[in-house]
């Protein structure tokens, strides 16, 4: 949990305090934190540009909201999602877009977008999301537009201090990616400068598998509504999933304080461990279950943004 003790310095070094399964169970040296009960990455080296970096997210945190003995719930939370013409965040392309900045979870202001992908919508995808190849290029702006849009807005909030949430953050964080290179545009670390890495991040779905691990059932944004009793009327609407995505991470952190009282940068940063946690699971269980090891090694256990050469999860 944040304290909200400050040293001299930005290292994120990690109090040993116990083990379990290749991680560490501790506090930052620097902020205080160490969610109770929650397993975190060990201690390793960190090289000059993560520390620029480091220094970085400790100004954020200072002018955002998102200080240590405030945790990420009191800053502003900046709901983000896609709606897109498939599955693979390499070859998707965007359709819909939504930025929604929150306070306490009320919507303070919004940014939408409708893109012409450049491609077919397939009818699959347009069942889903409601939007057909043919309303898109009537009514949407040039996919390059839109991502370098989309872009610039997420890039402003991080530094302004603000949190970004996103269901199944490395879809779509990764598909912007992968959007910004396909059109010849500066990628999102590029924009933010001096070695710095896109965030903070917090996805509900990897902190939930992580804080609920053995419940059985679906974790999609609809099943998660559900369980943290968040009202979602328009699913796969990117509007209402940006918000949804908000609404369920303060629910998330409200039935686990520890979660909640974390610094955003800590939570961003505990949530690659996890990630990469569920990843090596999920593919032991594929190997288990017999499937083929490109099956099972296309699982990328990288977030929030995935190895665009290769995996497809």
């Amino acid at each position: 949990m944040a304290r909200g003790r400050a040293s001299p310095g930005c290292s994120r070094r990690i109090a040993r305090s116990s083990r379990r399964r290749g991680v560490t169970r501790g506090r930052c040296r620097r902020t205080g934190a160490g969610p109770s009960g929650l397993s975190v990455p060990h201690e390793r080296l960190v090289t000059a540009g993560e520390e620029r970096d480091c220094e970085r997210r400790c100004d954020s945190s200072r002018a955002g909201g998102l200080g240590v003995s405030q945790g990420w719930l009191n800053g502003t939370l900046v709901g983000f999602d896609l709606e897109t013409t498939g599955t693979d965040p390499r070859e998707a392309r965007i359709v819909t877009a939504a930025v929604i900045a929150t306070r306490e979870g009320d919507p303070v202001a919004r940014r939408e977008w409708l893109a012409d992908p450049g491609v077919p919508i397939p009818d699959e995808a347009a069942a889903i999301h409601g939007i057909s190849t043919a309303r898109a290029v009537a009514e949407g702006r040039p996919a390059a537009a839109v991502a370098d849009d989309i872009a610039e807005v997420l890039v402003g909030h991080w530094r302004a201090g603000a949190a970004v949430v996103a269901y199944n953050a490395a879809f779509d964080l990764s598909l912007l990616t992968a959007e910004l290179a396909r059109h010849g545009l500066p990628s999102l670390a590029e924009r933010l400068g001096a070695g710095s890495e896109p965030g903070p991040v917090i996805d509900p779905l990897t902190i939930d598998r992580a804080v609920d691990r053995y419940r059985k059932g679906k974790r999609t944004l609809e099943a998660a509504c559900v369980e943290y009793g968040v009202p979602l009327s328009a699913a796969h609407n990117a509007t209402a999933d940006a918000l949804a995505a908000v609404r369920v991470a303060r629910a998330i952190a409200e039935r686990h304080p520890e979660v909640g009282e974390a610094a955003a940068w800590d939570l961003h940063r505990w949530q690659v461990g996890w990630y990469a946690d569920w990843a090596a699971g999920y593919r032991h269980w594929l190997q288990r279950q017999g499937r083929t090891p490109a099956e099972t090694s296309a699982i990328d256990g990288a977030w929030p943004l995935r190895s665009l050469s290769g995996s497809e999860s």
